[in-house]
C-alpha cells in the first residue's frame, strides 16, 4: 500500500520527467487496425520504444533523489543556473539531444497505415450526405473522417511530398487520381460526387473501400429494391422454396418432415448476425411450406 508519501514522490517525478519530455512524454502508440490501402502493424514500435526508454533512464535518475530534493527541483524546474542539488547539475541537459530529436520524428497518424482509431469515419454522419467533394469521398472510401484536420493535412502532404517510398501517400495519390478522372475529368474547382454515381463506379470496378461506410452509405441511397411491383407466378414461387429447402437440408441438415427443427432458430440467428429483418415465424412457415415437394420416407444421407 503507497503511503501518502510515496505516491507525492512518484506524482512529483512524472511531472518533472512531464516537463523534461514536452509533447512526447504523452505518446501513446495508438493499435492501428487493418483498412483500406498499406497496412505496417510495427511501425510504430520502435518510436515506442525508444520513447519509454527515455522515460525509463529519467526515473531511474530521480529515483536517487530525497522527496525533498525532488519537491525543490520540480519548484525551480532544475535550472542551469545554480541549483541546490549537486546529484542533478546534470538534468537541464540531461538526454537532451535525444528528446530533441524523438520530438521532431513523431510518426504520421497513418504511418501504420489508415486505420487509426483517432481518425475513423463518424459513420452517423458522413453516410447521410446527398453529396460529397471529392476529397471527402476519397477520404471516406478508405475510412478516414475528412473533419478531422490531420487528415486534411494527408491530403496537402501527398500533394506536395516527393512520393517514393511512402506507401500510404502513394496509394491515395494513385486513388486521388483514379477519383479525379472519374468524377472530374475537367478539373472543375468545387466538384461534386453523388453517392449513388460512387456506388455505381464501386460496383463497376470492384473498387475497395472501407466496408462500415460502403454498407452505411448503401443502405441510406440504394435501398433494397421490393419485388412487390412484379409478384412471382405459382412456378417461380415453387422453385425458390425448393432452392431455400435444399441449401437448408445441405447447408444445416433441415429435415423436412420433422415435426419439430432448431434449424428455423438457427437461420434466424444468422439473419439477425447481418441485420437482415425477418421473423422465425416467416422462417418456419416457407422453411415448412416446401416440406410438400418432398415424398415419404424422408431420410438425410
Amino acid at each position: 500500500m503507497n503511503t501518502p508519501s510515496k505516491d507525492l514522490r512518484e506524482r512529483n517525478i512524472e511531472q518533472i520527467i512531464a516537463r523534461k519530455m514536452g509533447k512526447i512524454y504523452d505518446w501513446k502508440e495508438p493499435q492501428v487496425v487493418k483498412t483500406v490501402g498499406p497496412f505496417f502493424p510495427d511501425a510504430f514500435k520502435q518510436y515506442t520504444d525508444e520513447v519509454q526508454n527515455i522515460h525509463f533512464r529519467l526515473k531511474e535518475r530521480l529515483q536517487e533523489l530525497s522527496l525533498e530534493e525532488l519537491q525543490l527541483g520540480f519548484d525551480l524546474n532544475f535550472a542551469v543556473r545554480e541549483t541546490p542539488i549537486n546529484s542533478m547539475k546534470s538534468w537541464s541537459t540531461l538526454f537532451n539531444s535525444e528528446i530533441n530529436a524523438l520530438t521532431r520524428s513523431i510518426p504520421s497518424w497513418f504511418s501504420a497505415g489508415l486505420g487509426h482509431p483517432d481518425f475513423v469515419t463518424d459513420l452517423a454522419y458522413w453516410p447521410k450526405m446527398p453529396r460529397f467533394a471529392l476529397d471527402e469521398i476519397l477520404l471516406l472510401s478508405v475510412g478516414a473522417d475528412p473533419r478531422r484536420a490531420e487528415v486534411a493535412d494527408m491530403i496537402k502532404e501527398f500533394r506536395t511530398t516527393n512520393l517514393t517510398g511512402l506507401e500510404v501517400l502513394d496509394f491515395i495519390a494513385d486513388r486521388s487520381a483514379l477519383f479525379s478522372r472519374q468524377f472530374n475529368p475537367r478539373g472543375h474547382k468545387d466538384a461534386l460526387v453523388l453517392p449513388e454515381h460512387f456506388l455505381d463506379f464501386v460496383d463497376r470496378v470492384d473498387l475497395e473501400v472501407e466496408q462500415g461506410f460502403l454498407r452505411e452509405l448503401t443502405k441510406i441511397h440504394r435501398p433494397a429494391k421490393r419485388m412487390s411491383n412484379n409478384p412471382l407466378d405459382t412456378r417461380e414461387r415453387d422453385s425458390l422454396l425448393k432452392m431455400i429447402c435444399v441449401m437448408a437440408i445441405d447447408g444445416y441438415g433441415f429435415d423436412p418432415k420433422s415435426k419439430r427443427s432448431s434449424i428455423p432458430k438457427e437461420l434466424l440467428e444468422i439473419a439477425q448476425r447481418n441485420e437482415i429483418q425477418i421473423t422465425s415465424d416467416t422462417i418456419r412457415k416457407h422453411l415448412y411450406a416446401s416440406s410438400e415437394f418432398f415424398e415419404e420416407p424422408w431420410k438425410i444421407d
